[in-house]
C-alpha cells in the first residue's frame, strides 16, 4: 500500500511540474509571439491532475487570470480531477473489503 500511495504522489508530482513548465512556455511565448500552448493541452494536463501545479503558475506568473471562460474550464478541470480521485479511491475501497 506505501508503494501505491508513493506512486501516486509522484505521479501528481511530475504531471503538476509539467503543468507549471506548460503555463511557463505559454506565457513566455505570449510575450514574445511565439506559436502559443493551446487551452485544451492546458486544460487536459489540468484535469489528469497538473491542476496544483497550473495554479501555483497561474498565480506565480500572472498568467490566464483573467479570461473568464479559461478560468472556468480550470476550475472545472480540477474539480473533474478530484472528482476521479475520490471515485477511484472508493472503488479501490469497495474492492479490497
Amino acid at each position: 500500500m506505501k508503494i501505491l500511495v508513493l506512486l501516486v504522489l509522484g505521479y501528481h508530482l511530475v504531471v503538476s511540474l509539467y503543468s507549471f513548465y506548460l503555463y511557463g512556455l505559454d506565457k513566455r511565448r505570449s510575450v514574445i509571439g511565439g506559436r502559443r500552448v493551446p487551452e485544451k493541452t492546458l486544460h487536459t494536463v489540468d484535469l489528469m491532475g497538473g491542476w496544483f501545479g497550473g495554479c501555483f503558475a497561474r498565480r506565480m506568473l500572472r498568467h490566464k487570470t483573467v479570461k473568464r471562460k479559461f478560468v472556468v474550464m480550470f476550475w472545472l478541470s480540477a474539480i473533474g480531477h478530484i472528482t476521479i480521485c475520490c471515485a477511484l479511491l472508493w472503488f479501490v475501497g469497495m474492492m479490497s473489503r
